[in-house]
């Protein structure tokens, strides 16, 4: 999971879940980011304020071809 946050222009977070099936890992990040995001819409109430962050679900080398890794 990435999660990019465009007012600092990065990536704030990068967690990979390395379990052997990749359908499991993408579980894992789906159910991570419902988690995420629930909590920021929570926040956002709460402060009364809008975050702008967001995050994908990608395999690394998705990550890679679409530059948010470097290759190195």
């Amino acid at each position: 999971m990435i999660e990019i946050w465009p007012d600092v222009q990065a990536i704030t977070l990068s967690a990979y879940f390395l379990d052997g099936s990749s359908e499991k890992n993408r579980n894992l990040c789906e159910a991570t980011k419902r988690v995420f995001d629930r909590d920021q819409d929570q926040r956002s109430k709460t402060l009364k304020k809008t975050f702008s962050s967001y995050r994908f679900c990608m395999s690394l080398n998705s990550a890679v071809q679409e530059g948010y890794i470097d290759n190195r």
